[in-house]
């Protein structure tokens, strides 16, 4: 058994708990997540082609802290692995952390619009 399967893709009712169960601050964070991390993504996959670890770095930091905020453990742990890859200029790092994040936000994303969702119908 390997550790990040103890890690879950998404903590809805801690998210929830944070927020202290605002349903509008609830859509809000979701919604300003959801509108800036395909930007990011974007962001980091050029970094990464350009050889820019600097960038990558910091986006990859930014986009950790959002996780975090949004309890996405998995997402976030792919995140932080990207970011220690970059600061060290380890290509192949980057390439493989990059991609496992991506993978993880394409299964996080259904779940924050289904919250999203909920929040929007009392």
């Amino acid at each position: 058994m390997n550790a990040l399967d103890n890690l879950p893709v998404f903590e809805r009712e801690k998210f929830m708990e944070q927020v202290a169960y605002d349903r509008e601050l609830s859509i809000e964070i979701i919604d300003i997540f959801l509108s800036e991390q395909g930007g990011q993504l974007a962001d980091m996959q050029r970094a990464l082609s350009a050889g820019d670890y600097r960038q990558l770095y910091e986006t990859a930091h930014t986009i950790k802290g959002s996780l975090g905020s949004l309890q996405a453990a998995l997402a976030r742990f792919h995140a932080e692995q990207l970011e220690s890859a970059a600061k060290n200029d380890n290509y192949q790092s980057c390439v493989k952390s990059l991609a496992a994040l991506e993978g993880v936000l394409k299964v996080l994303e259904p779940e924050l619009l289904s919250l999203r969702e909920s929040c929007s119908h009392p």
